[in-house]
């Protein structure tokens, strides 16, 4: 018995789009609410996106 099972790539685009943009909610939230952790990641996510800051309305361009 032979099953042929293809990727299929829109849900694998879906899927890594979800966890990039979780991680990001995720990273910002830290790097808010501490002093020291998370900043070095926060600042080179500013470097691919250049409308996200740590603020709120940053977190929220940086998940969408």
């Amino acid at each position: 018995m032979s099953t042929d099972r293809k990727v299929n790539t829109k849900v694998v685009a879906l899927t890594l789009g979800i966890v990039w943009s979780l991680y990001l909610l995720a990273i910002s939230i830290i790097a808010m609410s501490s002093e020291a952790y998370g900043h070095n990641v926060a600042e080179f996510i500013m470097t691919v996106y250049p409308e996200y800051a740590l603020s709120f309305v940053g977190v929220i361009y940086g998940v969408l």
